[in-house]
């Protein structure tokens, strides 16, 4: 899979396959990266700064990918365990963290969100940045990520829009029709012999929702934010070219970090910073 292309949000999508598209993605001055995962990722660092965490601090990143987000933790001084569930996906990203020298501030290794191995209150830190959409149930994972986080420490999530703008807009995405396509693409699919275990398609959930999962798990929302606006479309088919979209984007964004009221909440991705109370 080439490094523009992004997975169809109403496809399956197999990770093992597409782990290159990963590896090479932060790389791509496309419209998914430049709207999409280097904000989120800049973001979600700009909010790890802001807590000042000492050097040596425990952090825990919950789908690792291919180790960017791993490395600019490390290279912050911090002590990092990473758990992943594809082994292609964990060979890429300790290969990226040994060639910067960082092998012993990094543990990477397979494991399950649901049931992450460790004991209670063990992180200073939590990440999940893009995790949630793709797991059976995202809320027992935020259970597990508040469970894992220290007393006094923080959790950085993210979870797929319900009610971004581009999907309100076009019928073929509505997040009122969405539940029940995608339910008859994945019976037309697989059919009902044919399980397809390493093949996902991501949810999309609202803000209230996380905030619940958040409440249950005994974390507090301390700041929020919505990012990515695009690609517009029509029934499917896009409407501007790519780069018209990015310059769409990086408008509405603006407006969105300012506070105008729709955008603020109608971004493709809601990332929040949540604290565990003493």
């Amino acid at each position: 899979m080439a490094a523009a292309e992004q997975p169809d949000e109403l496809e399956p999508f197999d990770f093992e396959a597409g782990a290159r598209y990963w590896d090479t993605l932060y790389d791509s001055s496309g419209f998914d990266s430049l709207a999409y995962y280097r904000p989120r990722l800049e973001r979600a660092l700009a909010w790890v700064d802001s807590l000042c965490l000492p050097v040596g601090a425990q952090v825990l990143e919950i789908g690792f990918g291919a180790g960017r987000t791993a490395l600019a933790l490390a290279q912050r001084g911090l002590i990092v365990t990473g758990i992943e569930r594809g082994e292609r996906m964990l060979q890429l990203a300790t290969a990226r963290i040994a060639r910067y020298g960082l092998a012993g501030r990094v543990e990477l290794r397979s494991g399950d969100a649901h049931a992450i191995e460790a004991p209670d209150g063990t992180f200073d830190l939590v990440l999940a940045l893009g995790v949630l959409p793709w797991v059976e149930q995202p809320g027992a994972c935020v259970r597990e990520m508040g469970r894992v986080t220290r007393p006094g420490g923080h959790v950085i999530g993210s979870v797929a829009n319900r009610r971004q703008l581009n999907r309100v807009l076009d019928p073929r995405l509505s997040p009122v029709v969405q539940p029940a396509k995608q339910l008859a693409q994945r019976a037309l699919r697989r059919g009902p012999r044919e399980p397809r275990p390493n093949v996902s398609m991501p949810t999309h959930h609202s803000r209230r929702q996380y905030e619940q999962w958040l409440g249950a798990a005994g974390l507090q929302p301390v700041r929020s934010a919505t990012l990515g606006f695009g690609r517009f479309s029509l029934i499917g088919r896009p409407i501007v070219s790519e780069p018209r979209s990015i310059r769409v984007h990086q408008r509405l964004q603006a407006r969105a970090d300012a506070g105008f009221p729709g955008l603020r909440s109608s971004g493709a991705q809601l990332l929040v910073l949540s604290r565990k109370p003493r």
